[in-house]
């Protein structure tokens, strides 16, 4: 391998150790507290959507309050993975003007890093939560690895989203007070707490198009039913995954020559 390579490698670690460890300055309990405001919420979620509303999901026959929180707690996963990578997002770059100024400073490892944090601080705060729920509920099955494969396309969705965001964030300030907003409408728009199938029309054809309620409901139904998703769509988000990761690749490479210039 080429050392310029090598060098983007070690780059690449040292960011991500970076990331991981500013999470966390100066926090007395580390990924515990994470841990506990990930229980605090999904508690605070199924109390009102599970048991006073009593959502169900349908997913399966005769399905209880803890499936429905099992469910919600996959959905819910992955919605915060993609909302703190849009919250994060329009200050990506802001926040680091020394790397900018730097010539040969490869500016796209910052989103590429972020991302990677996040991804990996929604594995160690949530997995032995799913893991207790997914104990307690019995859907602990080999048939929930498949959840890996709906979190490739979601990886490159957020990996996108940050790229252009960032971007568009060193020119257009207001794009962080934007993310608020967008980020409720994400949670409530991909179908986090509700069946595709349980939308009326025409609302469950335009929510369909959607590609996170796609993955969301994926996973819930991979880690309910242990059924496998279906491989057309699944490869077909995943398509149009890679693709739009690769469009915002180009709109953030493209507008970074410019980034200096503002900052």
């Amino acid at each position: 391998m080429p050392v310029k390579y090598w060098n983007a490698v070690d780059l690449f670690s040292q960011l991500l150790r970076r990331e991981l460890q500013g999470r966390y300055r100066g926090a007395i309990f580390g990924f515990g507290a994470a841990v506990v405001n990930q229980l605090l919420m999904l508690s605070l979620y199924v109390l009102v959507f599970g048991f006073v509303f009593q959502g169900r999901y349908g997913v399966l026959p005769g399905e209880t309050g803890l499936d429905y929180a099992l469910g919600l707690f996959v959905a819910l996963t992955l919605c915060s993975y993609t909302s703190d990578c849009l919250s994060q997002a329009p200050r990506l770059i802001l926040a680091n003007p020394n790397y900018v100024k730097k010539v040969v400073f490869p500016l796209e490892l910052i989103p590429l890093s972020a991302n990677c944090a996040i991804l990996l601080q929604m594995i160690f705060s949530t997995f032995p939560l799913l893991l207790v729920l997914a104990i307690i509920t019995h859907h602990l099955t080999l048939a929930s690895l498949w959840v890996v494969p709906v979190l490739v396309p979601l990886f490159f969705i957020n990996l996108g989203v940050l790229w252009l965001v960032s971007a568009f964030g060193v020119f257009v300030r207001d794009v962080q007070y934007l993310v608020g907003p967008i980020n409720q409408v994400v949670m409530f728009g991909s179908a986090v707490f509700y069946s595709l199938k349980s939308l009326p029309q025409p609302a469950g054809r335009i929510v369909q198009w959607n590609p996170l309620a796609q993955l969301f409901q994926m996973a819930r139904q991979v880690v309910l039913a242990g059924q496998m998703p279906d491989p057309w769509l699944l490869g077909g988000i995943a398509l149009g995954s890679v693709l739009f990761c690769a469009f915002c690749f180009r709109v953030f490479t493209g507008l970074k020559p410019a980034f200096a210039d503002v900052l």
